[in-house]
């Protein structure tokens, strides 16, 4: 064990090491994102809790991932996407309504393209390297 720190009372649904920050610890779950800070001298973690605009807060974030440039993605029980700029821990870009119900995934391809599905309406939707839509979708079959 190298470090360890209460985290959060509420549910913690994912947590991730910031790829290209080793010391940035990512973790998101009911209605926060929190930005975890390790000190490399101390070892000791300090926080700091993402910012949403009011309006825009979700009931949990259910999913996360990063972009090639570093930005934070995170998908919402409301169907909306999080652009969390590299280093900032406030909303840098919203995208709303691009599914209907929970985001429970975001991949990033090699390319830095990024795909979003969503679980109520079994919908894939491909986005650009600079979050636009791309106009590529997928409707998965029913019995899946």
């Amino acid at each position: 064990k190298i470090t360890e720190t209460k985290c959060s009372t509420e549910t913690v649904v994912a947590a991730e090491f910031h790829p290209l920050d080793g010391r940035t610890i990512v973790v998101v779950g009911k209605g926060f994102v929190n930005f975890w800070q390790m000190d490399p001298n101390t070892l000791t973690l300090s926080r700091k809790t993402g910012i949403f605009d009011q309006r825009d807060k979700p009931k949990y974030v259910t999913c996360l991932a990063f972009s090639f440039t570093g930005d934070v993605i995170t998908g919402d029980s409301n169907g909306n996407v999080f652009i969390w700029g590299r280093g900032y821990n406030a909303v840098t870009k919203v995208m709303r309504n691009i599914h209907d119900g929970p985001i429970f995934s975001i991949c990033v391809l090699k390319d830095g393209s990024i795909i979003t599905g969503g679980g109520k309406d079994s919908r894939l939707v491909k986005f650009d390297t600079m979050y636009r839509k791309v106009g590529v979708e997928a409707q998965l079959p029913d019995h899946l």
